[in-house]
């Protein structure tokens, strides 16, 4: 699994590191994020790049893709390094997440090599105790201060609350193309919805 790196990454509503106030803070994001939730009926959708703005990037050059990866091996684990070459903006379980873009900076999720298609998921697991994102602004063994509330990785993180699938990208010879598809941008999936918004506490 990979996190990222706390400088490019930003995270609305989040209690944590805003005001002294943590329980106006906790409040305000319950309520927020519930409401969000309560408007859709899936985990989680992209915002930004529209579906036909990031597949119309793929075929420019690497610096004009919002998203590229390169594959590297050491020490018997194959990676695919992510690298957001433009921002990237999608909503998870009533979150909004705003991967900002840094061509210097790669995100590393290690892969199985012998397959050519890779699919990236977005995780976050809610502390059942706070109410809050599990994980915060952290420094990883490499000194570097990374955001551990958000995992990367090629399948949802076990036991997370919400997830969703962000990219998929396939093999060419040494190049790997990355695409969206509409699933990921569907704010509704067309089920039965309830269009009473509960209370703003979310209890009823």
């Amino acid at each position: 699994m990979a996190h990222i790196l706390s400088d490019n990454i930003s995270i609305f509503p989040l209690a944590k590191n805003r005001t002294s106030d943590r329980g106006a803070r906790l409040f305000y994001e319950h309520n927020i994020a519930n409401i969000i939730r309560q408007l859709t009926d899936v985990q989680g959708f992209i915002i930004s790049p529209t579906e036909e703005e990031f597949n119309q990037s793929v075929n420019k050059e690497d610096v004009d893709t919002y998203v590229r990866a390169t594959a590297e091996t050491s020490n018997n684990l194959t990676k695919l390094n992510l690298i957001f070459n433009k921002d990237f903006i999608f909503n998870l379980y009533g979150y909004y997440f705003h991967i900002k873009g840094n061509p210097s900076s790669m995100i590393p999720i290690i892969i199985d090599p012998t397959k050519d298609i890779v699919d990236v998921y977005a995780s976050l697991t809610i502390d059942g105790v706070t109410g809050e994102i599990k994980g915060q602004d952290e420094v990883d063994l490499t000194n570097t201060s990374i955001y551990s509330g958000l995992t990367l990785d090629k399948e949802p993180l076990a036991n997370c609350t919400a997830s969703l699938k962000l990219l998929t990208f396939t093999k060419h010879g040494n190049d790997w193309t990355p695409v969206t598809t509409s699933e990921s941008y569907m704010k509704l999936s067309g089920r039965a919805i309830d269009f009473s918004i509960n209370r703003i506490d979310g209890k009823h």
